[in-house]
């Protein structure tokens, strides 16, 4: 009895350790992606023809482990990007190039070229949905417009309104009236797409990027935006309210125009919607560097400490490449971890010798008494008032899981309980004479 008690104790203790560090270390589901191409990339916006000034560049990348996508225009450095956005250029032909890479660091682009002439200004058939414009007098540029009977069931219509298109109302369909003392509680909600962003860009520079809020509850909502004081020098919204019915989604657009005289750094910030007391945050972080800048540098986090635990580290690969052709030098190098609120959690700075290239890991200690939430990593690299930026995003996690935490009590508990009942019936066994 006396060994099985051991073995049965040393057992618990072990599948506890084992779960505290899978906890830890791994995440508990573990998908395999088979990926064996780069990334397939099309360019719907713009076509081979003439624009006003003003063009929307829309793109679709296919691919099971993207990576990042960036885009070139006319050879200018590059620039990552996350979704549609716009783009005010001036007269003449233009040469756009996207590019996308996966995990794999596998790269593809496709490419397109096009005419700016400013005497055409907006028209119905430019693939651009102007102000002036919408599904009735130009669906050639804004789509065809939805209405009952397009065999679409459209989010405003539904088996009461449109049986045409959502089919025959079922006993479950039909709206019954309140009875008498019930209450009904509909659901608030709402989201932000993308819930983070992150911007490059250099001074002098402006683009747009756009983000969907969609009313994912059941009543209708106005929702108000503000931009925190730490970004709001180099980012703007084109509208500041929205009204949205339940199931409704609207795309507001961030101009981003950084002024010409902004020091290179990496400004981080957010911007929060407001219904009632419904709050959601889009994490901004805006990359500026020098306009052609002597360095290339690239931040690389492994996928594995992209979530880590105060007091945890984490490896972050770091390559710095001469595209200037300068030589053997001297250059300073800062390595800055920040929150959203544009404080400095951790900064380290060094001067370094490049000869080319160079790639070395940087360990970076996560303080013990860091707050949870989402932080930035860069590296500024600094050579002849000219600067080259690299950043990544991770995310800090409270420092013991409650699941494990609760499995420890409860083992703690069963091994106490086995040591009474051992110790019970080892006192009521009689002696032997």
């Amino acid at each position: 009895m006396k060994r099985g008690i051991i073995i049965l104790f040393l057992l618990i203790i072990l599948t506890n350790f084992s779960l505290a560090n899978q906890a830890s270390l791994s995440p508990s589901d573990v998908s395999v992606v088979v990926d064996s191409h780069a990334p397939s990339i099309e360019i719907l916006s713009p076509l081979n023809q003439s624009y006003a000034l003003t063009i929307l560049v829309n793109y679709t990348v296919i691919d099971p482990t993207l990576d990042s996508t960036w885009y070139s225009l006319d050879n200018q450095p590059n620039l990552t990007i996350f979704g549609p956005f716009e783009l005010t250029l001036t007269e003449g032909g233009h040469h756009l190039i996207i590019y996308a890479n996966d995990s794999f660091s596998r790269i593809n682009f496709s490419e397109v070229s096009f005419n700016i002439n400013s005497s055409l200004g907006p028209y119905c058939g430019n693939n651009n949905c102007d102000t002036n414009e919408n599904c009735s007098n130009c669906p050639s540029d804004c789509g065809e417009c939805s209405y009952c009977g397009d065999g679409n069931c459209d989010s405003d219509e539904t088996c009461s309104t449109c049986e045409d298109d959502c089919g025959e109302c079922s006993p479950d369909d039909e709206e019954k009236p309140p009875q008498d003392n019930e209450i009904i509680i509909l659901t608030r909600d709402f989201t932000l797409s993308p819930s983070t962003l992150k911007i490059t860009s250099t001074p002098g520079q402006t683009q747009t990027q756009k983000i969907t809020v969609e009313n994912i509850g059941e009543t209708s909502l106005n929702i108000n935006f503000e931009i925190s004081p730490t970004i709001i020098l180099f980012s703007k919204l084109n509208q500041e309210n929205l009204f949205l019915g339940p199931g409704e989604k609207k795309d507001i657009g961030i101009i981003f125009d950084i002024p010409e005289k902004t020091t290179p750094n990496v400004y981080t910030g957010n911007i929060l919607a407001k219904s009632g007391n419904l709050y959601k945050a889009l994490y901004l972080s805006i990359e500026i560097e020098s306009s052609e800048p002597l360095f290339d540098v690239l931040v690389t986090i492994p996928s594995e400490y992209l979530t880590v635990y105060p007091g945890d580290i984490i490896p972050a690969e770091i390559e710095i490449i001469d595209v200037g052709n300068v030589g053997i030098v001297k250059t300073s190098i800062e390595k800055i971890i920040k929150d959203f609120e544009d404080k400095i959690i951790l900064e380290k700075k060094q001067n370094l010798s490049i000869n080319g290239k160079i790639n070395f890991t940087e360990i970076l200690n996560i303080p013990k008494n860091i707050l949870p939430g989402k932080y930035v990593f860069y590296v500024t690299v600094n050579y002849e008032n000219k600067t080259a930026i690299s950043s990544q995003e991770f995310e800090v996690k409270t420092n013991y899981p409650l699941r494990i935490l609760i499995i420890s009590i409860i083992m703690g508990i069963i091994i106490i309980l086995l040591i009474i009942i051992y110790l019970i019936k080892k006192r009521k066994k009689p002696k032997k004479k």
